[in-house]
């Protein structure tokens, strides 16, 4: 059961009091994914679909990769901590690679928040937004808290980044 039918399963059970929903394993075929049992001795075969956008999906993938270090980016240049927000389908991978050169400059210009509309005519936000396909974002006070996932897998806020100083990261274990 994949996290579509598993919260399809949810939700029907829910909205239909004494409802259950029976997964059938065999699909093969093109067969239908639930035999709906109601609490009226009716029956009746549900089929879910779902439309997804792959390049979001891609992102989260991305952003849940540990081997290259999950949510947060190590840092040799930057002082403070910062949260940056990618616009959806931005490249992690880029952004890992690159972001703390642009974060250490935002730091050197003095800017410790930016948003890529309202600080589009400073060089350093300018070049960061869109260069590395981000949002906006700014420094925050020590380790962000990890994210949360809703049941079905998507998250609850944004995803986020964090850049640290080479001296906090040495102190950490």
């Amino acid at each position: 059961m994949d996290e579509f039918e598993s919260t399809a399963k949810a939700f029907l059970e829910a909205a239909l009091p004494g409802a259950q929903l029976m997964h059938r394993s065999s699909q093969a075929h093109g067969e239908y994914d639930f035999d709906l049992h109601c609490s009226n001795s009716s029956h009746a075969a549900v089929e879910v679909t779902s439309v997804t956008n792959q390049s979001l999906r891609g992102m989260h993938a991305a952003l849940d990769d540990k081997q290259k270090g999950g949510h947060h980016v190590n840092a040799i240049k930057c002082k403070k901590y910062w949260h940056v927000i990618p616009v959806p389908g931005a490249q992690i991978n880029a952004i890992r690679k690159e972001v703390d050169d642009y974060l250490s400059q935002l730091e050197q210009d003095g800017i410790e928040s930016f948003s890529c509309i309202t600080g589009a005519r400073i060089p350093s936000v300018r070049n960061l937004c869109v260069d590395l396909q981000i949002m906006g974002g700014g420094a925050i006070e020590g380790p962000p808290r990890n994210l949360h996932k809703l049941p079905n897998g998507w998250r609850s806020n944004w995803p986020k980044s964090r850049c640290e100083s080479s001296n906090e990261r040495g102190q950490q274990g």
